[in-house]
């Protein structure tokens, strides 16, 4: 069996979307636009870090799962 590693990386970017608009929207009706990103990033990142794993001695793992808690 193997993954649909692309089917899996878009849905946690679609739920990222998601959860992140509606983070950004929890305690104000306007917020920033740059509150809107950094929610979307946040929880984009975090929905890959919750399907997806890294290798601690990948450099690029290092700096893109600075919020990823394995």
């Amino acid at each position: 069996m193997k993954p649909r590693t692309y089917k899996i990386l878009n849905d946690c970017v679609d739920n990222g979307i998601d959860l992140g608009w509606k983070r950004a929207h929890k305690h104000t009706d306007h917020p920033s636009e740059d509150l809107i990103k950094t929610r979307i990033e946040e929880a984009i990142m975090l929905e890959i870090c919750e399907n997806f794993s890294f290798d601690e001695d990948e450099p690029e793992a290092d700096k893109s799962t600075q919020s990823c808690k394995n």
